[in-house]
């Protein structure tokens, strides 16, 4: 047996030796798997376990030797083969470990992993596939492992019979990249297994494996992180297994003799920087939120890198850089080019790529770099004060080389080394440093910058000072997010007192924050939202939001920054001029466009008002603001007192632009401060002036108004102060005493200043006249309180209402505000309503059910108007009610199939309340009833089946409905075909008697039945 048994593997040998004239890669390692009995289907199944081992030997040693072939691209398949990388991990499983890692060594065989690492990726980047998928790969199995008949064991090869550890990545066959952390898995476990003596010896050999040079280490380092980044950007995440050894290999390093502190800084800065902060990027940019096993990897991974990060660079730099600071001569700049030393790679990669214009690389580079900001704050000292005054120039340095990494520069004394950047280039860094996520981060963790750092990124990274003062585009020039977070930051550097200091040469010194206050006002002044792309119908909301966003970060930002600074009448006062200064020169459609007017910044302003100042600031404040309407009083001759006269030979208002903006200016001032007056105080306090300003807006409404907005703006202030009146004497009626007098000429003027407003059909923005009726409305409805004037204020709303509902149709949020008012005014102005039904599309912005209950409501609110009227002493006033009138004229003039449902649902239900029929009965008579044929059945049944009226001429009129019911339709309804109904019908017809009746229950007879209708009288 043995001479045939060796002569069996003489010939494999000699089989194994011409598989080099082979030409086809995949079949010579198909047969060398054959030859170290690694197949399906095991042939012979007798062949002993240690002739097994030999031709497994010689199968690892040949396929080691053409891994690294001198022919590098004979080489280069056989690297880039899965089928190789398959084997070599089945043939660790029978090679005995201790030879299989001697072979493995000689081979240098991460070397060889190096390079294949190295090809994928080019072979990814040429579009070459990564992979030879000429066939199918085998599923190799091991006929060592299916063997009927074990070999004799041999003490020598004892730990060859231990079980192999099983990677715990699970690979594709074909993927090289899977199949290579496969294998380094499996040398990584051969090395740590300790079972027994023999054990222990081979994983010695498989540590000499790993422990390789420094440089040697870096290189295979930055193989995988290269490669990692490149599979992650195919979308595939199984990078974990490959990535973990080789973290390992790096960690079993050894250390260089130059290498004091054993970090290999240099090595890891040169040529493991780049891929791994592209890495960091990389799985920055996946979201893994829908997968928590791929999140929780991503996560493992993300956590090694930043220990690499702190170990390697990070807490380096910061022992050299305090080394450095303890000495007396050196400079803040020596210390900082110490860290532009440690990130000059990646400097240069940055510029490369901006030139080539690579912007997926260049994107993931900048989302990786606020890392590592975020780590060395991690990494720093911060419990006390003291720590934290200390840690602060090493803090600020890492963000002013982080920034000069991202292409930016922060001090004009350290010239940072950018290697081929040009002219053409330098402007893109300008918006490309992530300086919006360092400074976020160092909120986040209540980091103390420097203003003068602040004040440098401000400068030269925001735009703020360098854009055109009156270029419209500044809401897209301006780096507005950057503005943003310096505010919330640090906002007094924008929180000018107005006052400079004085030199020695008595010349006021412009200090920066009054740079900066007046850049970004000028910007907040200049910008118009008509730039703004209009909102479409699939996305509505995106002009509000975009104005709602810059109110809220910038404008409101620098109100917050003067109030944290305790100049809120600062920020008052040039909020003042600002608005002063764009009514004399914007034309009041551009006014609307302007950012001081802003509803929410109105609201903002009163809000910090009513916050942050005490009963005498407020008071203080509103007195300051009252100057400009005493002098606008004084100017045309009018009083603050009671019985105060009008200059009529004066000039009209309009003439003296001055005297309107700054009225104006105080109007809108005074509005918001009044608005948020809740505390009894400040109501006590300011009482006389509230009564002074009533006056005085009275009579300076009936004046020539040659401006809506300024009559509308004073009209909204009456409206404020009566709110207030109401509050300082709530159970006063305002209307009996001549203190708070409304005049009726007052509402005339508002009325007609809206309706002029209305009237403008040139007007660009629909909005303006939106806004003119709904003030009007709505302040008309608040501010009276006379019951004599109800009739004179609901002719006005009438009237404005016609004209607004002439102009285009209103957009959804306009709908939605109408018929809300209309719905929870008590009781619901019917007239209006009718009118406003007429435009059936502002009435469909209700639900279903709340459009009935607002129908229903009107009949009712009708239906006891009309009681009122009967019960007065002139009966002939009863017989016509306008309100009814009104809602008869509608239903016939409005021809929508959403209002006709649900008046007729409206109908159906009031006909079933008590006292309600007969008016729902002829409002049902005006109804055109086409279509809705359950419902028209559902009505037949509660017209025949409701007890017939006492009242003659309403049992006609029943009679008519019913029919109407079967006229308007081709085919009769089922309903009265039943031989009940019509008996019912024509007791209805006998009881009334006449001809008429008989006539009415002949044509309904003959239309649904065929025989003689006489049959039923």
């Amino acid at each position: 047996m043995a001479p045939s048994s060796r002569g069996s593997i003489q010939a494999s040998l000699a089989k194994l030796q011409k598989l080099d004239s082979e030409s086809d890669i995949e079949k010579r390692l198909t047969e060398a798997a054959q030859i170290a009995g690694i197949s399906e289907l095991v042939s012979d199944s007798k062949v002993s376990r240690q002739y097994t081992h030999a031709r497994a030997e010689w199968v690892l040693k040949w396929l080691l030797e053409k891994l690294k072939a001198k022919d590098e691209e004979l080489g280069k398949k056989f690297r880039l083969c899965p089928f190789s990388w398959k084997l070599l991990i089945h043939l660790l499983d029978l090679v005995p470990r201790i030879h299989s890692a001697r072979l493995l060594n000689s081979a240098n065989i991460l070397s060889s992993i190096q390079k294949t690492l190295g090809e994928w990726v080019a072979s990814q980047k040429a579009g070459k596939p990564a992979l030879v998928a000429s066939g199918q790969a085998p599923q190799y199995t091991s006929d060592s492992g299916k063997s009927k008949k074990q070999g004799r064991k041999r003490k020598r090869h004892n730990d060859n019979m231990e079980q192999p550890l099983e990677p715990s990545v699970i690979f594709s066959p074909e993927d090289v990249y899977q199949l290579v952390g496969c294998f380094l898995e499996k040398l990584i476990a051969g090395a740590q297994t300790h079972v027994s003596e023999s054990s222990k010896i081979s994983s010695e050999h498989f540590r000499s494996i790993l422990r390789t040079p420094a440089q040697f280490a870096a290189e295979l380092l930055s193989a995988g992180l290269t490669a990692s980044v490149k599979c992650l950007q195919q979308g595939d995440e199984q990078s974990s297994g490959l990535l973990k050894s080789i973290f390992v290999i790096w960690k079993l390093r050894s250390i260089n003799a130059d290498d004091e502190t054993g970090a290999s800084t240099a090595l890891f800065s040169d040529y493991c920087l780049v891929p791994s902060i592209l890495l960091y990027g990389r799985l920055l940019d996946l979201n893994f939120t829908q997968d928590i096993e791929k999140a929780v990897r991503a996560d493992s991974v993300r956590q090694k890198l930043d220990s690499l990060f702190k170990e390697h660079l990070l807490l380096p730099a910061r022992a050299s850089f305090f080394s450095y600071q303890d000495e007396e001569d050196t400079t803040r700049e020596q210390m900082i080019q110490l860290l532009v030393k440690s990130w000059k790679p990646l400097q240069e990669t940055l510029s490369y790529l901006y030139q080539q214009d690579l912007l997926s690389e260049t994107r993931l580079i900048l989302s990786g770099i606020p890392q590592f900001y975020r780590l060395a704050i991690e990494g720093s000292r911060r419990s006390t004060p003291k720590q934290r005054s200390e840690e602060a120039p090493w803090l600020e340095s890492v963000l002013e080389v982080l920034a000069a990494c991202s292409g930016g520069k922060l001090s004009e004394q350290v010239e940072y080394s950018f290697f081929g950047r040009s002219e053409q280039t330098a402007s893109k860094y300008t918006t490309k440093v992530p300086f919006e996520d360092m400074l976020k981060l160092a909120k986040e963790y209540k980091l103390e910058i420097s203003q003068a750092m602040l004040g440098e990124i401000l400068i030269r990274y925001s735009r703020i000072i360098q854009a055109p003062i009156k270029d419209k585009s500044s809401l897209y020039r301006v780096r507005w997010p950057l503005v943003k977070i310096i505010l919330e930051i640090d906002g007094g550097l924008f929180a000018d007192a107005g006052k400079q200091p004085i030199t020695n040469d008595k010349t006021p010194e412009v200090s920066r924050a009054h740079i900066f206050t007046q850049a970004i006002v000028s910007h907040i002044s200049n910008v118009r939202w008509e730039s703004v792309e209009k909102p479409t119908e699939s996305s509505p909301s995106y002009y509000d939001q975009k104005r709602s966003e810059f109110i809220l970060d910038i404008v409101a930002g620098l109100m917050t920054a003067y109030r944290e600074s305790r100049k809120l009448d600062q920020f008052i006062r040039l909020w003042f001029t600002q608005i002063s200064e764009a009514v004399d020169t914007l034309t009041p459609d551009a006014l609307d466009q302007i950012c001081w007017l802003d509803t929410a910044l109105i609201d903002m302003v009163g809000s910090a008002v009513s916050q942050s100042l005490s009963t005498t600031q407020i008071q203080d404040l509103l007195d300051k603001y009252t100057l400009p309407v005493q002098k606008m009083a004084s100017q045309f001759g009018i009083e603050a007192v009671s019985g105060g006269t009008i200059n009529g030979d004066g000039p009209a208002l309009g003439e003296d632009v001055d005297s309107i903006s700054e009225l104006y200016a105080a109007v809108v001032v005074i509005e918001s401060i009044l608005d948020h007056i809740s505390r009894d105080e400040v109501l006590s306090a300011i009482e006389p002036l509230v009564l002074k300003l009533w006056k005085l807006f009275q009579n300076i409404m009936l004046l020539d108004m040659n401006e809506f907005l300024l009559a509308g703006r004073i009209w909204q202030l009456l409206t404020q102060i009566r709110k207030l009146q109401r509050e300082m004497h709530p159970k006063a009626k305002f209307y009996g005493d001549n203190n708070y007098y409304l005049d009726p000429r007052v509402l005339d003027v508002a009325h007609k200043a809206a309706a002029k407003r209305v009237s403008a059909r040139d007007t660009k923005s629909y909005w303006e006249a939106y806004n003119a009726y709904l003030f009007f409305v709505t302040a008309t409805t608040q501010l009276v309180t006379s019951p004599k004037l109800q009739p004179y204020v609901q002719v006005q709303v009438q009237t404005a209402s016609i004209g607004f509902f002439s102009l285009e149709e209103p957009s959804d949020t306009s709908k939605q505000q109408i018929a809300t008012q209309l719905q929870t005014s008590e009781p619901p102005n019917f007239k209006t309503v009718a009118i406003v039904m007429k435009f059936p599309i502002v009435l469909l912005s209700l639900e279903f059910d709340e459009r009935v209950k607002l129908f229903k409501q009107l009949v009712i609110t009708s239906r006891e108007s009309s009681i009122k009227t009967a019960a007065k002493s002139n009966p002939k006033q009863s017989d016509f009610d306008p309100g009814l009138h009104a809602l008869q004229e509608t239903i016939v003039t409005v021809h929508d199939k959403a209002v006709n449902l649900t008046w007729l649902m409206a109908l159906i239900e009031l006909f079933s309340e008590p006292g309600s029929e007969k008016v729902a009965q002829d409002l049902l008579l005006k109804h055109p009833l086409v279509g809705f044929k359950e419902l028209r059945e559902t009505l037949g049944e509660k017209l025949l089946n409701t007890n017939p009226p006492d009242d003659p001429e309403e049992a006609l009129q029943r009679l008519c409905l019913v029919q109407k019911l079967v006229r308007e339709e081709r085919t009769p309804l089922a309903f009265f075909e039943h031989p009940d109904v019509l008996w019912k019908l024509a007791a209805l017809a006998k009881f009334l008697g006449t001809i008429e009746a008989y006539n009415i229950f002949g044509a309904l007879a003959s239309r649904v039945l065929r025989y003689p209708y006489h049959y039923f009288l």
